[in-house]
């Protein structure tokens, strides 16, 4: 080698310098198979234990050191998926077929769920329903699958017609994180907000416990949710306790745990709260009980459950305060509200009879959307899809209303969040 006039080192014969690119182009971009294979092996089992974001550092990783790979775009895709990032999935997935046409047999699926997540819901019809062709018609479940996407197409197409019912804003930094934040509850007075967060907990935590379900909260202070802290910290020690409801007067907080069912907390003179105690019948009677709410009168509690005799997955039901103090055997609301899919997240706004609630059936955009149902004569009135922007072609759960109605909260893994779900407040027009 020679210097040239900068004193840097240069290569006399320019070949050499393009060969030696190449070579080390060659070296880091090529893994031997046992290492490929290890890297997939490792993005497989992150995305089979739904850790998207794993997944999606080793499958992207993966797709530049094997760009030839049609099944890796395509997983690379399914990924985005998950993570409501409809843009980066559909490209991942036509980049597949552009490489294998048979990559997956359920490819249009994939790029019908990330058309439809992209509010494209014509465009996610189109390849429904060519996946709905070569479906063979014994494959009912499947055919069923379709059909229901197929149905949420539509409602979604009428849905985004119709005018924007309010403006929704993320409640900001101080409640949503990188993290999944849900579960929405005003304390009396609308100045402090709990909510469940599945983000890791203090470093002398347990492992086990990181990620697991616990409840914080947050202050309000001139119009800015402040940053938020452990509610009820000794309780983080047990594992996947969420915050469900509080009852009206404020010392009364409803909590779930995983695989334990609905609970009660009362709050103390000592303005601590007791321990949570497992709520009796009619309660926890059916596999999954995640939701209960109590009526402003405190007359009425309704709660989802999927126990016998509902009319498919969970159910939404009411029941009474008797004389004695018990609550009264539960009433399913009936068909006008319930579904054969999952009802769940009941609020009721006693003021004007009204229920809220979120539900994976009636004429849903995908996923959970916010209906209301009104009672008039003692009946429920059919269940009305809030509209957009409230709902979204992702899960829309757990709306509550301030005590003065001027706004609601509520919870959303849609795209453009900065979470797996965040928390959104609503001004209605």
């Amino acid at each position: 080698m020679e210097e040239d006039f900068t004193g840097r080192r240069s290569f006399a014969n320019r070949s050499q310098w393009v060969m030696l690119l190449v070579v080390m182009f060659v070296c880091t971009a090529v893994l031997n198979p046992g290492e490929e294979k290890r890297l997939l092996r490792k993005a497989e089992e992150a995305f089979a234990l739904e850790d998207y974001k794993s997944a999606h550092i080793l499958y992207k990783r993966a797709a530049e050191l094997m760009p030839n790979s049609a099944e890796v775009h395509s997983k690379l895709g399914l990924v985005y998926v998950q993570l409501n990032e409809p843009k980066e999935a559909k490209v991942c997935f036509q980049q597949a077929i552009l490489l294998n046409p048979l990559v997956q047999n359920k490819i249009r699926l994939y790029l019908g769920e990330a058309h439809q997540q992209d509010y494209e819901f014509s465009q996610a019809r189109s390849y429904y329903e060519q996946e709905q062709k070569k479906t063979p018609a014994l494959d009912k479940a499947y055919q069923h699958t379709l059909r229901k996407k197929i149905e949420e197409c539509i409602a979604g197409e009428a849905l985004m017609k119709l005018p924007a019912v309010g403006t929704i804003t993320s409640v900001g930094a101080g409640i949503n994180s990188e993290y999944s934040d849900y579960v929405p509850v005003l304390m009396p007075g609308n100045q402090a907000m709990l909510y469940t967060t599945r983000r890791p907990g203090k470093s002398n935590q347990p492992a086990a416990f990181a990620g697991a379900e616990q409840i914080r909260i947050s202050r309000l202070e001139e119009g800015v949710w402040q940053a938020s802290e452990l509610f009820l910290e000794p309780q983080y020690q047990m594992p996947y306790h969420a915050v469900v409801s509080v009852a009206p007067h404020g010392r009364e907080l409803y909590t779930f745990f995983a695989d334990k069912g609905l609970h009660v907390s009362q709050k103390l003179e000592s303005g601590q709260w007791s321990v949570p105690v497992r709520l009796q019948a009619p309660f926890n009677r059916g596999y999954r009980e995640p939701s209960v709410y109590v009526t402003d009168d405190e007359k009425f509690a309704f709660f989802s459950s999927d126990r016998a005799g509902g009319y498919g997955g969970l159910d939404i039901y009411v029941c009474y305060k008797e004389k004695n103090g018990n609550w009264s055997e539960a009433l399913n609301l009936g068909p006008e509200v319930n579904t054969v899919y999952d009802e769940d997240a009941p609020f009721v706004d006693f003021k004007n009879n009204t229920l809220y609630f979120s539900s994976r059936g009636h004429n849903t955009m995908g996923g959970y959307d916010i209906f209301s149902s009104r009672i008039a004569a003692g009946k429920w009135n059919k269940a009305l899809n809030l509209g957009h922007p409230v709902n979204s072609p992702g899960d829309d759960l757990y709306f509550i209303l301030t005590s003065d109605f001027t706004t609601a909260y509520m919870a959303s893994d849609r795209a453009g969040g900065i979470g797996g779900k965040d928390i959104y407040s609503i001004v209605f027009h």
